[in-house]
């Protein structure tokens, strides 16, 4: 098989995986906006947009990809989902009490209380280390 078909095929595969995953996230993650940057754009020489992740119901992008790493997980009915985080990975996780997933996070014992207050108001379990 040439590189080039080969890339076309790979380009292929991913492209249904991440339609796969859209599919997955979608009842648990916001649509967000996406601006055009003057500032980024005039200082690049190229256009410039920005994804305003910060609009998740965790304020970050992490939830995308946590929401759905917890999807595929809860497809396998673990018996329990362990994590670490200093904060934001641990709020995106919060999704895995919405799945009826058994969640215990370990935090750092200097979390943010914004950080932990999020996390704790969807039933995780938090562990404490370092």
């Amino acid at each position: 098989m040439n590189k080039s078909i080969r890339r076309l095929l790979l380009n292929q595969e991913f492209c249904k995986d991440v339609d796969a995953a859209l599919k997955r996230i979608a009842t648990h993650i916001r649509k967000t906006p996406v601006e055009f940057s003057h500032s980024m754009s005039n200082n690049s020489g190229s256009k410039v947009l920005l994804k305003l992740e910060n609009f998740q119901v965790t304020g970050s992008f992490k939830a995308r990809g946590a929401v759905n790493k917890m999807s595929l997980m809860a497809e396998e009915n673990p018996e329990k989902i362990i994590t670490a985080s200093s904060g934001n990975h641990g709020s995106a996780c919060i999704c895995s009490s919405i799945l009826g997933l058994d969640t215990l996070i370990f935090l750092p014992e200097n979390v943010s209380s914004a950080k932990l207050n999020k996390i704790k108001k969807f039933w995780c379990q938090c562990e404490y280390q370092g």
